[in-house]
């Protein structure tokens, strides 16, 4: 996390279980990391972009904001995700 904070950024994507075991793994083995879900409907299908993300600052700002807002862009089908409460009570500043 220093490095990140000094700009070298290392970007990691998970997909699939793969991101279903990065959410498990960097919660702490926390078992209510991931969840059940069921496809579109439990999974959030849009991004959040914040303010100075690297992975993303090479795309449009057309392609960001459809990422951002237009429904059903991205389509999620797991059968175990982060959940938006969870997700939502570990990113809350403190």
């Amino acid at each position: 996390m220093n490095e990140n904070k000094k700009g070298n950024s290392f970007p990691v994507w998970g997909t699939c279980l793969g991101m279903q075991l990065m959410a498990y793994l960097t919660s702490g083995y926390d078992s209510k990391a991931i969840q059940p879900v069921q496809g579109e409907v439990a999974v959030k299908n849009t991004l959040k972009i914040e303010a100075g993300s690297t992975l993303l600052s090479e795309i449009s700002n057309d392609l960001k904001s459809k990422l951002q807002t237009a429904p059903g862009i991205i389509y999620f089908n797991h059968q175990y995700a982060v959940t938006k409460n969870y997700y939502d009570s570990k990113t809350q500043v403190k």
